[in-house]
């Protein structure tokens, strides 16, 4: 705390993977599921590039999201990054395929990528 103002907050960095997932998010409450649906793969895809970036590692398609998910599975223990990236992983088929999910649905796979993205940005 400095001045009244707690530093913390003030330092944040909001990442591309954030600015997606808030997008996401205000597409949610909009009524716009698909397009939400999208986002929240688009905001996966950012926070595994970024991590990508970190590391050092070369990300050059689509499904080497999946290489970078099994690289860093070992680091984070629990079910987040599993139960997050399979979310992400059903959002982008609804976005492509258009699954019509449930509001609920897709407001419950954003908490399980929230949270993925999260663990993806603490190692």
């Amino acid at each position: 705390m400095r001045n009244g103002i707690d530093m913390t907050l003030a330092t944040t960095t909001v990442t591309p993977a954030d600015r997606l997932f808030d997008s996401a998010m205000a597409q949610i409450e909009r009524g716009e599921l698909r397009q939400a649906s999208g986002t929240l793969w688009d905001a996966t895809a950012a926070a595994f590039t970024a991590l990508a970036e970190r590391r050092g590692w070369a990300i050059s398609k689509h499904r080497r999201y999946e290489d970078l998910y099994s690289k860093i599975k070992p680091e984070l223990p629990g079910d987040r990054l599993f139960r997050g990236f399979n979310s992400a992983v059903i959002m982008e088929r609804n976005w492509v395929e258009d699954y019509d999910l449930s509001e609920s649905w897709v407001r419950n796979s954003a908490g399980r990528v929230r949270s993925m993205i999260d663990a993806l940005q603490s190692v």
